[in-house]
């Protein structure tokens, strides 16, 4: 990424460093980048997203620009800066350092992130370098769901009838190709049982019912990856009327919280809905008149969700 650091920072001020300084700073922020994780990446995407300067991150680079470099004079970085290297840093450790499902759910906690942005992209300070850092998560489960459910099923006859037919087959490829493919289809048949169940409940409020059936949907969930189009999902659950009805995220709270909808004990700081609803922070007055979609607030949710299990599953204590 070499140069991409002078190009950030002369989109935002003109930067009082030469080349020379910044390419020390970009080293500097290679070594941070390097050892982002899952756990530690907020910090860096909340500056960018959040247009906040970390005073600590602040020291930390200055610091660490003396240790690289104790011949030369210090660095004295504006607060303003920060903001700039924390996004580098995140457009590095996403697109180059990090990898795998590390990679999708670090992604997955920036577009979370950004339904504090939802309507005032042009309040980034670099909007136009969130984009390569997206949809990562979404290519990872599309390369982990890579069963195929054709409804080929050679051996269905015999699994059915004869209790004791995988006894004697386990070990075969095709067997177990094929087992696995009806194990697909019983958590897709699952999942199409539990939104049809909600697709009836016209009555309910429908943010609270798309709330609840997403919560359903992922208590019954057996396989994270598993691609999901939770758009042709709330389509199918939403009235025509309904995928029209809005409201302010203050409001959509307050009925959630008033129906006493379960809610998080703990929660991520990426997932800001979550959050709201658990009672774990106040709607800022940023985002209370901010209005979503029913459609719009389901498809936030559905992620924020995700990410939740996710971080449950492989990142807990």
């Amino acid at each position: 990424m070499s140069g991409l650091l002078q190009n950030l920072l002369n989109e935002v001020v003109v930067t009082p460093y030469d080349a020379t300084i910044t390419e020390r700073l970009t080293e500097v922020c290679d070594t941070f980048a390097e050892k982002v994780t899952v756990e530690t990446i907020d910090r860096y995407v909340q500056a960018f997203v959040y247009n906040r300067p970390d005073m600590d991150f602040k020291q930390e680079v200055e610091e660490k620009y003396a240790e690289l470099y104790p011949e030369e004079d210090a660095v004295v970085l504006p607060p303003l800066f920060t903001i700039v290297l924390s996004q580098y840093i995140s457009l590095k450790a996403i697109t180059q350092t990090m990898t795998g499902r590390n990679q999708a759910t670090a992604s997955l906690k920036l577009m979370n992130y950004m339904l504090y942005r939802k309507g005032s992209l042009t309040r980034l300070i670099l909007p136009n370098n969130i984009k390569p850092m997206f949809g990562k998560m979404d290519a990872y489960i599309s390369q982990q769901d890579d069963i195929a459910v054709d409804g080929a099923y050679k051996y269905l006859g015999e699994i059915l009838s004869d209790p004791t037919f995988l006894d004697g087959h386990y070990q075969e490829e095709e067997v177990k190709k094929e087992v696995r493919k009806m194990a697909k289809m019983t958590e897709l048949y699952n999942r199409q049982r539990t939104v049809e169940a909600y697709a009836s409940k016209k009555a309910d409020n429908p943010f609270v019912r798309v709330y609840n059936m997403i919560l359903d949907l992922f208590e019954h969930n057996k396989w994270l990856f598993l691609k999901h189009d939770i758009v042709t999902t709330l389509n199918f659950v939403l009235s025509d009327e309904e995928k029209k009805k809005s409201s302010s995220i203050e409001n959509i709270v307050n009925e959630l919280v008033a129906t006493e909808v379960k809610d998080f004990e703990e929660a991520e700081e990426a997932s800001l809905l979550l959050r709201y609803v658990s009672k774990l922070e106040q709607v800022p007055l940023e985002l209370k008149t901010r209005r979503l979609t029913v459609t719009e607030f389901g498809v936030y949710l559905y992620y924020e969700v995700l990410l939740e299990y996710i971080i449950r599953e492989y990142y807990g204590s």
